[in-house]
């Protein structure tokens, strides 16, 4: 599971847990029973979230969006002026800007991005902006846009 707060994206791993009771081999042998091998019995089954590792968005803005692609090896995030692409295996190596909003010093952009999301079945990506606009983008190699 990826969840995000304001700079920093975290990979929880959830595991099944079962507590089980086993058997003691002195109240068998108390019992009359023989000796064998000790029976377990389940107590409880509950699941166990483990962080794996963190990313951290080295930005000033928040991060408004968190999007995982369909390949499972990459997920992407989204704040105001940039989107970056994350790899969930390679944790030193550096982000890939997608798309990134250029504004100059001093300058007040008045379009920012409000939503970025990848697509279910194929590598493309859109993103939505202030102004209505939603753009489609393709990361394949070979694509034409």
């Amino acid at each position: 599971m990826l969840a995000c707060n304001q700079r920093e994206v975290k990979l929880i791993r959830y595991v099944n847990k079962k507590v089980k009771k086993y058997e003691s081999v002195k109240r068998r042998l108390n019992k009359g029973m023989g000796l064998e091998i000790p029976r377990s019995k389940l107590v409880s089954e509950a699941r166990e979230g483990k962080h794996v590792s963190s990313f951290k968005a080295g930005n000033e803005q928040h991060l408004h969006s968190l999007s995982l692609s369909p390949d499972m090896e990459n997920f992407m995030t989204g704040d105001e002026h940039r989107i970056s692409l994350w790899n969930l295996e390679r944790q030193g190596n550096p982000v890939y800007n997608l798309y990134e909003k250029i504004t100059k010093r001093g300058q007040v952009s008045d379009e920012i991005i409000t939503k970025a999301k990848f697509s279910t079945a194929s590598p493309m990506f859109l993103y939505t902006t202030s102004k209505g606009a939603i753009r489609i983008c393709d990361l394949r190699e070979s694509s034409s846009f």
